[in-house]
């Protein structure tokens, strides 16, 4: 059995196996995912840095967090009868 195909109307070989898919994309390809990707992805990193830069908390907004989730898991504790709730 052949290692090779032969393709249509230029006898070019084919090699077979999923690592040889990316040799018959072209730069206009290429161009084209790039004009498509590049804008998208740094759109959704300043979206991304603009929902962390508005998320405000400080030391003692984070020590009331963790103030109220203890309260939360005693009271999860006394109302499942002594056993934490997993």
């Amino acid at each position: 059995m052949s290692e090779a195909v032969a393709t249509g109307s230029d006898e070019r070989p084919l090699e077979k196996g999923p690592i040889f898919w990316f040799t018959d994309i072209t730069n206009e390809i290429r161009f084209n995912l790039a004009i498509f990707f590049l804008p998208l992805f740094c759109g959704l990193c300043l979206v991304a840095l603009i929902f962390v830069s508005r998320y405000k908390i400080d030391r003692a907004g984070h020590v009331a967090n963790l103030e109220a989730l203890a309260t939360r898991h005693q009271t999860d504790i006394t109302d499942s009868g002594g056993v934490p709730a997993s």
